[in-house]
């Protein structure tokens, strides 16, 4: 099966975008639209613990990936969250004997081919495409390692907490795609306003919060010679990565629907999405300055002027739309 499997590796992916995206492109499945509500950005500070890290209390918003599969595309996950090793086994025995891959999520501190590999402990997702039972082993795809299938040892396989996410196909109750319907949800999501913890009131909380209480290195501790997995910079990272997805679902639906000047919009949102990268990369500037404080200063600002531009993006999508 290697053979006949396209890897997709994109910086902008995560482990399981990567994954995902290899896989339709396999089965020469269109896929864009599953990052159609994926604008967005959610601050909830846990009022329990005031001092826990600022990296823990940020996201892009609520993950609909799986959801916009299944409804525009028809692919149908299922997670066994069982934490029954011999089940998943078979679980994976089964699906693997009938031809079928399975997504398999893993602490990555037990992934052989992992950079992180006896280092770090966070959820990471490769592809199973084969089982030795002689060599007691589990042959995986990780697209956003390498193009090879990585030898993931049962051993592994039990102390890494593995579970199987399975994939069926049906196409018989897909949603037809409205282009309103989509630019209006993602325009009225990041403009949500609940409390301080959604879209861009969460945003500017956030560089309120950063302001008067960031802490870097507390951020990175335990991380120090890998700051690229702490929570901090992969959340800021994956908030960039969800608007240059969202950007790309405006440039394919422009094509699909000619005449309204998506790639206006597509343009505005990649540039934010360009924004929070170079967030990111302050806070790896930072890591190396003997005086952070000064990167503080400069993130917040961007932070904040971040904010301003993606209301002023959704706002004017609103208005634009509202014109048909």
């Amino acid at each position: 099966m290697i053979d006949n499997f396209k890897f997709i590796r994109e910086e902008h992916y995560n482990c399981l975008e990567n994954v995902l995206v290899s896989l339709m492109e396999t089965w020469q499945q269109e896929y864009v639209l599953m990052f159609s509500e994926g604008w967005g950005f959610t601050y909830l500070p846990p009022e329990d613990k005031p001092s826990e890290i600022l990296g823990n209390w940020i996201g892009g918003g609520e993950y609909k990936v799986w959801e916009c599969l299944r409804k525009y595309y028809g692919i149908i996950p299922t997670v066994h969250l069982e934490e029954d090793t011999d089940l998943q086994k078979n679980i994976l025995r089964n699906e693997l004997a009938e031809g079928r891959p399975v997504i398999l999520s893993l602490d990555a501190f037990y992934a052989p081919w992992k950079d992180v590999f006896g280092k770090y402990h966070f959820e990471h997702y490769s592809l199973a495409i084969a089982i030795d039972e002689e060599k007691g082993a589990v042959y995986c795809l990780d697209p956003f390692v390498n193009s090879l299938a990585n030898p993931l040892p049962m051993d592994n396989f039990i102390k890494g907490n593995a579970k199987c996410i399975t994939l069926v196909r049906n196409t018989k109750k897909l949603v037809s795609i409205s282009l309103h319907e989509i630019l209006k949800n993602a325009a009225l999501t990041i403009l949500r306003d609940e409390g301080d913890i959604n879209g861009i009131k969460g945003m500017r909380a956030f560089a309120d919060q950063m302001e008067s209480s960031f802490n870097l290195k507390k951020e990175i501790e335990g991380f120090e010679t890998m700051i690229w997995v702490s929570p901090i910079i992969l959340r800021i990272s994956d908030i960039g990565a969800r608007r240059l997805h969202f950007a790309s679902v405006l440039l394919y639906l422009e094509k699909r629907f000619s005449g309204n000047n998506l790639s206006y919009f597509s343009k505005q949102v990649e540039k934010a999405g360009w924004g929070w990268r170079r967030i990111r990369r302050l806070l790896a500037s930072a890591c190396d300055s003997e005086n952070p404080e000064e990167f503080t200063v400069q993130i917040v600002s961007d932070i904040r002027r971040l904010a301003e531009f993606e209301e002023s993006i959704a706002k004017e999508m609103l208005d634009h739309f509202n014109r048909y």
